[in-house]
């Protein structure tokens, strides 16, 4: 390994990793019987997240493909699974321990089950029916789900993690602005958690003197951006939304004939000539996938080991409030990464298919927060507010409350759910022939 290598790693372990072993980030927020068990605290949180509803619930949730029955494209969990995998990869090139990893699979597995169906249309429209209450963001509603909406006993809300597990899926941490209006370009672009968990992870902050943006998060969240990068191009490219030759040729007109180009072509190049290694008279689908196969494991293993310490950007630190004078980052291949995500959602999102389905996912939720508000008596007990109110002595408004709850019971649907919900109040054929 590389002299810079070993020295990024030598102060990753000490200025980022040292810090996470006080013992308040592993306490929890209620106090727990202590039977007697061979697990860690951090292994019982990576486990009560695995076996969470909101976890399964994401097998059926649009990664950047609709969700179809006969198509086996990546879903919002094989893409948790897969973002672990990658999460795990990083934290044992840093040096993580074993108990250390379990915190940065809870976070990778947790990262997106805020996320509500039908994508990131979906997630507009919520935070747009949710703007007078302090807005709706996928990563907002993740802590959510962690702290308030799963159970684990009835004697508490939320799945009773620690508060290192916790802090490993805060990517933000800011608040709600409420002065920007809906119809400022701004208001879908914010990203925050909500005003309740801000304020609890805050008391403990403060009072604990913990940065925000540990390195786990940190983990999680470049393992994310590689996912992205590497993944969903994989699925681009088996749908044939696109050819590898229409991605060059998109990248060198973005970027220009750039070192990232460069890369990105060496990358195509090479992985063109090992899935055509040693193969005789092979047909065009075999070669396809290996090709595939191939440019996914370049991806991210060049992405991984281009890690390194890296100053964020002021945007960056706006967007994320984070503290940190540096964080982990890619060194050479931050344009690359950043490229590819940015043409393939591009290329996936300009295709009449799935600009259809989102459109008509974003239909279905305006209709069904419309229709709850109006009749919050078609919603289960757990989600209508005076039930709520009165089952934990909560003080607070009830329209305000109410709304917030149809959100929460929106978010956690599943695509089909949702069209199977909607078709239950609206007919059978209210959705056309694409559902």
């Amino acid at each position: 390994m590389p002299k810079k290598n070993i020295d990024t790693i030598n102060k990753l372990k000490m200025t980022y990793l040292s810090p996470l072993q006080y013992e308040p980030l592993g306490w929890r927020v209620y106090d727990e019987d202590s039977r007697d068990r061979t697990d860690g605290d951090f292994q019982r949180d990576y486990t009560r997240i695995m076996y969470s509803s909101s976890f399964r619930r994401l097998q059926g949730k649009m990664q950047l493909l609709g969700i179809k029955n006969d198509q086996f494209f990546r879903n919002r969990l094989t893409h948790s699974l897969e973002v672990a995998q990658i999460a795990r990869s990083i934290a044992a090139r840093i040096g993580y321990s074993a108990i250390d990893t379990y915190v940065v699979e809870a976070g990778a597995l947790s990262h997106d089950l805020g996320n509500p169906p039908f994508g990131h249309y979906g997630e507009r429209v919520l935070n747009e029916a949710c703007c007078k209450i302090g807005g709706f963001e996928g990563n907002a509603q993740t802590l959510r789900i962690l702290t308030t909406i799963e159970k684990k006993r009835p004697d508490f809300r939320g799945l009773n993690l620690t508060f290192r597990t916790l802090l490993s899926v805060t990517k933000y941490f800011n608040r709600f602005d409420n002065s920007i209006s809906v119809d400022d370009n701004r208001f879908n672009k914010q990203k925050f958690i909500y005003d309740s968990d801000y304020q609890f992870l805050k008391d403990f902050i403060d009072e604990y003197q913990v940065k925000v943006r540990t390195l786990d998060v940190q983990i999680v969240d470049i393992a994310d951006e590689i996912a992205y990068a590497a993944h969903d191009l994989e699925d681009g490219l088996r749908q044939k939304l696109f050819n590898i030759d229409e991605i060059l040729h998109d990248y060198e007109v973005v970027y220009g004939d750039t070192e990232s180009f460069n890369m990105f072509k060496d990358i195509v190049n090479s992985c063109r000539d090992n899935a055509s290694k040693g193969l005789k008279k092979v047909e065009s689908s075999e070669y396809s996938k290996l090709f595939r196969k191939e440019l996914v494991s370049s991806i991210i293993y060049n992405l991984i080991h281009d890690i390194d310490l890296v100053k964020p950007c002021e945007n960056k630190k706006s967007v994320t409030n984070t503290t940190w004078d540096k964080e982990i980052g890619f060194s050479t291949y931050a344009e690359l990464s950043s490229g590819l995500k940015r043409l393939t959602f591009q290329c996936i999102n300009h295709n009449d298919e799935v600009y259809f389905y989102e459109q008509m996912g974003g239909r279905i939720i305006k209709d069904l927060f419309k229709l709850y508000l109006e009749h919050p008596m078609y919603l289960p007990p757990e989600y209508r507010a005076k039930d709520i109110m009165y089952r934990y002595d909560i003080d607070e408004d009830e329209s305000a409350l109410q709304t917030r709850l149809i959100a929460d019971y929106i978010a956690g649907m599943m695509d089909s759910y949702a069209i199977s919900t909607y078709k239950k109040f609206y007919g059978n054929n209210s959705l056309g022939s694409l559902f």
